[in-house]
């Protein structure tokens, strides 16, 4: 099944006096269950294509279909429901609660549901343990972890309501290089469960741990 497609896909920014295309005509699909690594200079349009898949973002023009049916941007409570349910994101800055612990922070998508607390701490603590997250540090705050206790954090956060597509931008960019290996062999284990997974990244060597690899040039496909 085809979970992702773009077609022809514009999106133009204009800063000040100059106009600058971040997409050009991008055009690609994505199978479910693939995992695919999107690549290229910064201000190449990654970003920007990953705010658009994610529903965070508008298009200018093109088509884009998302579970196999076209998206309308101007329906944002249905957008809403598809970003909270069947999408997950993982960022770069980790974009976590420092003050608060690991279990409060994966919790935060599971506030937009109905779910009774004590249900949502339990699907947070099985999101933790699933990304190997030490539970002798499950109760800490944030800010006392470390880079890749942070990321597993954010990971676990993503997998809370058990998305169909994990998007992950810059997934280890602040990381060393043994964090930056766990975090892909984990993002790997993933895909490998069966959850589609898109990683924007700059660096080769994790690009080259995925599947399929799309290159981006001044938001063309390269």
């Amino acid at each position: 099944m085809t979970v992702i497609r773009v077609n022809d896909l514009r999106k133009r920014f204009v800063l000040k006096d100059m106009s600058v295309n971040a997409l050009d005509g991008v055009s690609f699909s994505v199978e479910e269950g693939e995992m695919i690594a999107i690549t290229g200079p910064s201000g190449s349009g990654k970003t920007t294509l990953l705010n658009i898949i994610g529903l965070l973002d508008s298009r200018d023009s093109g088509e884009f279909e998302l579970f196999g049916e076209p998206v309308d941007f101007s329906k944002d409570s249905r957008n809403a429901s598809i970003r909270n349910n069947r999408i997950g994101f993982v960022f770069q800055d980790y974009s976590l609660m420092p003050n608060e612990n690991a279990i409060f922070n994966v919790m935060l998508p599971l506030f937009f549901t109905k779910l009774p607390i004590g249900k949502m701490r339990k699907k947070a603590v099985e999101a933790l343990r699933k990304v190997g997250f030490p539970e002798t540090h499950i109760k800490n705050k944030v800010k006392l972890l470390s880079g890749g206790q942070k990321q597993r954090v954010a990971i676990a956060r993503a997998l809370a309501n058990d998305p169909d597509i994990i998007l992950a931008d810059e997934p280890t960019g602040a990381l060393d290089s043994d964090s930056s290996k766990a975090v892909m062999d984990l993002l790997k284990s993933l895909n490998a469960d069966g959850k589609t997974v898109i990683v924007i990244t700059h660096d080769p060597i994790v690009a080259e741990s995925c599947k399929r690899i799309i290159k981006l040039a001044d938001g063309k496909i390269i």
